[in-house]
């Protein structure tokens, strides 16, 4: 089943667009953490939200190039 917009014009929550500001502001504070650590978690465990979460919650923050 495809993403379909949400109520706000979003996609729907169960997939995370970093190409979406919004998104990315949302699931940053949602998650604690930043928008680049966001991205590397993405690249590890695609887009899907609730495996963003969790990985997060399991794993910790991901080593970012700072």
């Amino acid at each position: 089943m495809a993403d379909t917009p949400g109520p706000a014009g979003g996609t729907s929550r169960s997939r995370i667009d970093m190409r979406s500001r919004d998104d990315v502001e949302r699931w940053t504070r949602e998650l604690g953490v930043s928008a680049e650590e966001l991205a590397k978690v993405i690249e590890i465990v695609g887009d899907d939200a609730a495996r963003v979460a969790d990985y997060i919650a399991q794993e910790g923050r991901p080593a970012t190039s700072e």
